[in-house]
């Protein structure tokens, strides 16, 4: 016997309610997915190409809007330093047990003053790593230290 469903919703839209309410049902979904695209990486890279081939004019707008969005500014500069703490994250990730975050970041900065530990000016701050990732140094808050661009690379990978 099947049930009649009468609540006049598609089953994307029940989907959508169900990930949108049940935080566990989209994260064990999520998972399971990575699974299979783990299991299947021709047949999810496949999936992809025939997506965006399908989707290939709304995609390039979207990435072209994307783009024009951040080419004017019109990203935060909370989301800016999001993208480049997020950016050194993902690149020695594998390495680092605990990585810096936002929060150790801008709490770092603020003991610093807002200024180069170097020379004191408070243009163009980076961050530097006090023992070059290069050298075997963690991105760490114990390993951070706030450097202007200049005075970054002067530095290069130098420690200290």
């Amino acid at each position: 016997m099947s049930r009649k469903i009468t609540d006049g919703l598609t089953n994307q839209q029940r989907y959508y309610l169900r990930c949108k309410n049940d935080p566990d049902f989209k994260k064990s979904r999520n998972e399971s997915q990575k699974q299979w695209r783990k299991k299947n990486p021709q047949k999810s890279k496949d999936n992809c190409k025939a997506y965006y081939e399908k989707n290939k004019a709304k995609e390039q707008e979207r990435a072209k809007i994307k783009f024009q969005k951040f080419k004017a500014g019109g990203y935060s500069d909370k989301h800016r330093l999001n993208q480049r703490v997020n950016c050194h994250k993902r690149r020695i990730a594998k390495e680092c047990k605990a990585p810096l975050t936002t929060e150790q970041w801008l709490q770092i900065l603020e003991n610093a003053g807002g200024c180069c530990e170097l020379c004191g000016s408070s243009e163009d701050i980076t961050i530097d790593h006090i023992k070059p990732i290069i050298k075997g140094g963690k991105h760490t808050a114990k390993n951070i230290q706030v450097l202007c661009r200049k005075c970054n690379s002067s530095k290069g990978a130098k420690c200290g």
